[in-house]
């Protein structure tokens, strides 16, 4: 490198003063943005563990509601009201809840079916507003059946 390139630069790197803060101002702007990220994160991953725990009891409402559900003129309609009962119950709103019900056997004595349960949550961003993501949707799908995992273990009229 030519000399007179080089000395000015020999000038700069010899100048230490001020490094060091300049240094931890970038760490800190770095460890705050970490942080908020993590908050972010954080929090829509705590609503959607919110959501999957109503869907929970949702689904599993559907044994202590098994007389209504099976005797219902509309099954999917009666699935629905339990699922909107119990979401109003957990904090959500009916407008946050759907059932999806499929009917799979249906005999004078018997009637099976497979539903999902769909949540739906919006999540306001704290951190990532800075990015220009204000609200990220959040949404959890549940699937159950008639029986527990379809297990023959489980009495169900015309079951032997």
């Amino acid at each position: 490198m030519p000399r007179n390139v080089c000395l000015p630069m020999c000038k700069l790197l010899k100048n230490k003063d001020g490094n060091i803060t300049i240094l931890f101002a970038v760490l800190l702007i770095v460890l705050f943005g970490f942080t908020g990220l993590v908050v972010d994160i954080g929090g829509m991953y705590l609503n959607r563990l919110h959501l999957f725990e109503v869907g929970q009891i949702i689904r599993d409402a559907r044994f202590n509601e098994t007389l209504a559900i099976d005797h219902s003129e509309n099954p999917e309609a009666t699935l629905n009201d339990i699922a909107d009962t119990y979401a109003i119950l957990n904090g959500l709103d009916e407008s946050q809840v759907s059932v999806d019900y499929y009917q799979t056997k249906l005999t004078e004595t018997e009637r099976n079916y497979e539903l999902d349960i769909n949540l739906t949550d919006t999540y306001d961003c704290v951190f990532i507003k800075i990015f220009g993501i204000d609200t990220q949707t959040i949404n959890v799908t549940i699937h159950g059946t008639s029986t527990a995992a379809k297990s023959p273990r489980i009495w169900a009229p015309g079951r032997k």
